[in-house]
């Protein structure tokens, strides 16, 4: 059975934010929520400024890798 990975836990394993950081991430997260407003993990990181885009993007692309087209070019 596959496991699916949370970002945060990704964040964390690549070294982008600390365990504290991601604590205070995910408590407004789920205050937020609870006041109705949809919101992501990565998007509280970065209006905090704890991360930014390219740490989001690295994060993003260890989740959802894309395959490159390189075979097709030839």
């Amino acid at each position: 059975m596959v496991r699916y990975r949370r970002f945060g836990e990704v964040a964390l394993e690549l070294g982008l934010i600390g365990p504290a950081e991601l604590a205070e991430a995910l408590a407004e997260q789920a205050e937020r929520r609870a006041r109705g407003d949809r919101v992501l993990l990565g998007q509280i990181l970065l209006e905090r400024a704890l991360m930014d885009e390219a740490g989001i993007m690295r994060v993003l692309d260890t989740l959802y890798p894309v395959e490159s087209d390189d075979d097709d070019e030839e």
